[in-house]
């Protein structure tokens, strides 16, 4: 079941790769998707959706945690407890 979390997540990415060359349907990225096996981001990319993510959700995201992030999962994951831990 996805959270809202996970819907505005999927929502950025899928604008983010809208208009990239390679044709990755936005309608088949879901909560096991790999940023860089199944959306076929590269590391310029990544830098951009964490900066996406960081403004998204008004949190900081570390490089280290960045690099720990595979999948959409992985993000929101991290999203809900960054979120909770500045309750």
């Amino acid at each position: 079941m996805s959270t809202d979390i996970e819907m505005q997540l999927i929502k950025l990415i899928a604008k983010h790769i809208e208009d990239k060359p390679g044709g990755i349907n936005p309608s088949n990225i879901n909560s096991n998707s790999s940023f860089t096996k199944d959306l076929q981001l590269d590391s310029l990319d990544m830098v951009e959706v964490v900066m996406l993510i960081e403004t998204e959700f008004d949190i900081e995201v570390s490089d280290s945690e960045a690099a720990k992030m595979q999948t959409i999962s992985d993000a929101v994951e991290y999203i809900k407890n960054k979120k909770l831990n500045t309750q």
